[in-house]
């Protein structure tokens, strides 16, 4: 049984989320953890669902936003093109690139396709909910990058997962724009290392997936520039 297992056994949940393939997050590099709210009505093990491709609705633009890090931090902050974005989103590519991640809904009982926040938000005044995601959290030292998969997602981890003043923004210069409306990206290090993006959520219908690769390539050009400031730092 895997850590997770052990962890979802001790707090009796049938539920299970976390690394999808433990072979291939040993073996890739940056390891990213994808943050979301809730399932929509599943309640078994999502890392075998994943491991299969998992379903288009959701996972083909997680499958993207992973294969475009990973290929920026391998070629040299190139941002990869947009066609081939795209196509990281068909069977192939969902089974590929959700392999290597690590995927985890902060609630962990099933939901419906909408959410209202704030009973999403109730669901963590048990002491409980909140217990869980901190030990699962301990089970992923190796973490370089965390999507937060939406704002109220960005807020529970920060504010109930997180330590205090654990997070110090490095910039919410980033935007997503469509007509009247305007979605800021923000930038955060953590004092433990990683880098957590304030991002969106992968069934969003507002912005256009080249919007989001080109915004999510600019994020991913400031992470890397802030390793090699760090890196100068030491010398």
């Amino acid at each position: 049984m895997s850590t997770e297992g052990k962890l979802f056994k001790e707090f009796g949940l049938k539920y299970r989320d976390g690394i999808v393939d433990e072979g291939k997050w040993e073996e890739i590099n940056p390891k990213i953890l994808f943050i979301l709210k809730e399932t929509n009505d599943f309640e078994c093990d999502l890392r075998s669902f994943l491991k299969d491709g998992g379903r288009p609705k959701t996972w083909s633009n997680i499958a993207r936003w992973s294969y475009l890090i990973k290929k920026m931090f391998k070629k040299n902050n190139d941002t990869p093109d947009f066609k081939d974005f795209l196509k990281k989103g068909n069977d192939c590519g969902r089974k590929k690139h959700l392999s290597t991640a690590c995927v985890m809904n902060l609630k962990k009982t099933a939901g419906q396709s909408t959410t209202k926040p704030n009973e999403f938000r109730d669901y963590f005044k048990d002491p409980k909910t909140i217990d869980i995601l901190k030990e699962q959290m301990k089970l992923y030292p190796k973490i370089d990058i965390i999507i937060c998969c939406g704002d109220i997602v960005f807020e529970i981890f920060k504010n109930k997962v997180l330590e205090d003043k654990e997070l110090e923004k490095i910039t919410d210069d980033f935007k997503l724009e469509h007509k009247n409306r305007c979605r800021k990206l923000r930038l955060y290090k953590s004092s433990k290392g990683y880098y957590v993006i304030n991002f969106i959520h992968p069934q969003q219908h507002t912005y256009t997936n080249e919007k989001v690769w080109k915004s999510l390539g600019n994020i991913v050009k400031e992470i890397n520039k802030n390793h090699l400031a760090e890196f100068a730092t030491r010398e």
